[in-house]
């Protein structure tokens, strides 16, 4: 919670944007540069708040952990923090998709961009097939955002409204980086749909392997137990290449204290697994300091990329190294 007075935005690093088809504006306050409002078929609403804040508000896992917090999903530890990344027109976006129960459950669509003297923050909340309906609006709305030199006076346009017949279902959303490439927000029903997931990956964990409850971004997840204590395994699958195999494994090393790696070091650091003719990215991240340990594998297939990732006590996770690529083997990515 924010202590003191609320902050004041700062008119002249508001952005500008279009407003998508069919959504509407409504003034900001103190602390909101504006709410939009997007309406589903049968008249419920979503709300997007734009606001902004100095600094970092606390770091993305605070930030992300207030979210989950508000549609009732348990607060994330460090090394379960994972989101995608956009880059955009107006900039480098960060962002999350928070689901909780069924269709009609609360869900936060939201992305952050982090600037030199502030954060802002694009969040849409709705119940889940509202968001749906709307999220490839949402992704356009991010890509049509402009952040003008100070001088320059911001407006907000509202884009033309499409023909019925492009506007593509929520079953059929586009991938997120395809919707802001060309930072607009009309739709386009020539986008391609991503794939779905389900029951196309598959895997066989140990017995020994514990499974717990899911978090919102999880496919699998499980405790471990070794001679250092309990350690995590979690099964992630995220659009696109997810920030690229190099940021993911240096965002993995920062996790442990340990330097970011070159594009050579990881070439020479790495080892490749091939399962199922699926090439694997292998890594064994050992903390210096003899605390924390990650056993990670990646890999990009199609749209999709894949992380699974084991973490926790240096000793633990070195005794489940076996059981890990055994487990890896048993992996299908149809």
């Amino acid at each position: 919670m924010m202590n003191g007075p609320a902050p004041q935005v700062d008119p002249t690093a508001a952005p500008s944007w279009q407003l998508p088809a069919g959504w509407t504006e409504q003034a900001g306050n103190s602390v909101r540069v504006a709410t939009l409002q997007a309406k589903s078929a049968d008249g419920r609403v979503a709300e997007l708040a734009i606001t902004q804040f100095p600094g970092d508000v606390g770091g993305d896992l605070a930030n992300v952990n207030r979210w989950r917090g508000q549609i009732g999903l348990p607060a994330l530890q460090a090394n379960e923090l994972a989101f995608e990344h956009l880059d955009a027109p107006g900039g480098h976006f960060d962002w999350v998709d928070l689901q909780t129960g069924g269709p009609k459950g609360p869900r936060i669509l939201g992305a952050w961009l982090k600037q030199p003297e502030r954060t802002w923050f694009f969040k849409f909340t709705g119940e889940h097939d509202v968001i749906a309906e709307h999220q490839s609006a949402f992704f356009q709305f991010i890509g049509s955002l402009r952040f003008a030199d100070p001088a320059t006076p911001h407006a907000h346009a509202a884009a033309p409204a499409p023909p019925a017949s492009s506007v593509p279902p929520a079953s059929l959303t586009p991938a997120p980086q395809a919707m802001v490439a060309a930072g607009q927000v009309a739709m386009s029903s020539d986008l391609p749909p991503p794939p779905e997931t389900g029951a196309d990956f598959s895997w066989t964990a140990p017995t020994s392997w514990k499974p717990k409850a899911l978090g919102a971004m999880r496919k699998g997840s499980f405790t471990l137990e070794g001679p250092g204590g309990e350690a995590d395994l979690s099964i992630i699958v995220l659009p696109g290449a997810a920030g690229g195999l190099l940021d993911n494994v240096n965002r993995w090393r920062g996790q442990v204290g340990l330097a970011p790696w070159t594009a050579a070091e990881l070439s020479s650091q790495a080892r490749q697994e091939t399962v199922d003719g699926k090439t694997f990215t292998v890594v064994d991240l050992a903390s210096t300091s003899g605390g924390q340990r990650i056993l990670g594998a990646i890999t990009t297939v199609g749209p999709l990329s894949y992380f699974l990732k084991i973490t926790g006590p240096d000793s633990t996770v070195a005794a489940q190294q076996d059981n890990f690529l055994t487990f890896l083997q048993t992996v299908r990515i149809r």
